[in-house]
């Protein structure tokens, strides 16, 4: 998951699955707000709600997609 920042505060992204061969799927809407994160893809239907770690090392969350409910945890990685 890659979140840029832009000057007037909007937050926008791309998200890869490397299991699955994806890079650069868009994320249409992201909201942070004291620790929470929801975005929504669109074009795979699909949403998470995590919250971030205090040393901000990972998101732990639920992912909806298909009508199903999987927990999800998104860890932060070195290039």
């Amino acid at each position: 998951m890659h979140i840029s920042q832009a000057a007037d505060g909007k937050l926008t992204g791309l998200l890869d699955s490397p299991d699955q061969g994806v890079t650069g799927i868009t994320i249409d809407s992201i909201i942070y707000k004291d620790l929470d994160l929801h975005f929504a893809i669109e074009s795979i239907r699909s949403t998470f709600d995590g919250k971030i770690n205090k040393d901000n090392s990972e998101i732990a969350g639920d992912w909806k997609q298909s009508g199903m409910t999987l927990p999800l945890v998104l860890k932060r990685i070195s290039k």
